[in-house]
């Protein structure tokens, strides 16, 4: 049996820390299901790539760099994609960091860092985007 497909022409997904790994792989999911992908991640030389690889294929991509911890960024990133895409449908909230380290070796704030990234930012980007959600209807 093959896998479903799911219709996501005019829809539009948010993927952060998109430009690589887990993040890249939804992207490109999202974007052969037809969805409007907006990557958010810090390194914006691989989003441009991944984007430009999109579009190659004929998918429509927006990048922007967000540095989830940052709730700034993070209303700065969701106004863009709008502007861009349209009303967000769905979120892949994927980024993450990890500090490989020993440890006894981990410093404070390399656990601070972590904790804003994978707890803090992930509360962030989903109360923002549902937030966008509720007030599109």
């Amino acid at each position: 049996m093959g896998r479903p497909s799911f219709a996501l022409h005019d829809r539009v997904a948010v993927v952060t820390g998109a430009a690589q790994g887990i993040g890249a792989a939804c992207a490109r999911r999202l974007a052969a299901d037809g969805a409007a992908v907006a990557l958010w991640d810090v390194d914006l030389a691989k989003a441009q790539a991944l984007a430009d690889e999109l579009r190659s294929a004929g998918a429509k991509a927006f990048v922007q760099r967000c540095d989830v911890s940052r709730k700034a960024q993070i209303e700065a990133a969701l106004a863009a994609t709008q502007a861009a895409l349209g009303s967000v449908n769905a979120l892949v909230n994927n980024a993450g960091i990890f500090k490989a380290a020993d440890f006894l070796d981990i410093t404070e704030a390399d656990w601070d860092a972590v904790i804003a990234v994978n707890l803090k930012g992930s509360f962030l980007v989903a109360q923002a985007v549902a937030r966008a959600m509720v007030a599109a209807g």
